[in-house]
């Protein structure tokens, strides 16, 4: 099931009041067991196979999602994350939360096309105006411990990823209670190297895949 959340791009285009402002964690956390309580009441669906996965943002979400539900058989994240605050401030955007929002959306402003639209697009889904205003929010909102998580695990990364990210991902894997759980590192000699392994996804969904086929015991 694809599925638009609070703090995904689109709710905030349905609701302008789905925003980060209004979802504190709990309600963010209400509105993934809604999901899932959907999917567990289909007929076609068996509950005790339950996957949740994402990548980029949406590893960080899925592994908080995972880490708040035991309904879950496997957690696929690429990257998990545990501190969306830590890769904020010690990770891509540090010069972004340096003083006030005007002088931050001044930075923003000044960066290629592509960069400041994604950064403007983040700050308005979340409800704020600025990276400097959206922070404190995160850090009520988008931190767990990662030693809540107990599906089975595979946690995904780059090799080109930035030192925030390895971090996470490496002690999100390492911390995880999950009795199965695997590491798996998208490298330049496969030609997966890139963040969420998109200049080789045909290899991300193989290693995926496997992963999945042994957990479930799917034999085809």
């Amino acid at each position: 099931m694809l599925v638009d959340l609070p703090y995904d791009v689109q709710p905030r285009s349905y609701d302008p009041e789905v925003t980060a402002k209004n979802f504190p964690k709990a309600d963010l956390l209400g509105a993934y067991h809604a999901a899932t309580d959907f999917l567990v009441a289909r007929p076609d669906v068996d509950a005790k196979r339950l996957v949740v996965c994402g990548d980029s943002y949406g590893g960080m979400k899925s592994t908080l999602n995972a880490a708040n539900d035991d309904r879950f058989a496997a957690l696929v994240a690429s990257a998990p994350l545990y501190s969306w605050p830590l890769v904020i401030k010690n990770g891509v955007m540090p010069p972004f939360v340096m003083g006030d929002p005007e002088e931050s959306k001044k930075i923003i402003n000044s960066l290629p096309w592509l960069s400041r639209v994604t950064l403007h697009r983040v700050c308005w889904m979340h409800g704020f105006d600025s990276i400097v205003e959206w922070l404190p929010a995160t850090e009520n909102n988008m931190e767990f411990d990662p030693r809540d998580l107990k599906c089975a695990f595979l946690s995904i990364r780059a090799e080109s990823e930035g030192p925030e990210v390895v971090r996470q991902a490496t002690e999100c894997y390492e911390k995880a209670s999950s009795k199965k759980k695997a590491l798996w590192i998208g490298k330049a000699e496969d030609g997966a190297d890139f963040h969420c392994q998109i200049n080789n996804l045909a290899l991300r969904f193989q290693v995926q895949f496997d992963f999945l086929d042994e957990v479930l015991d799917y034999n085809g």
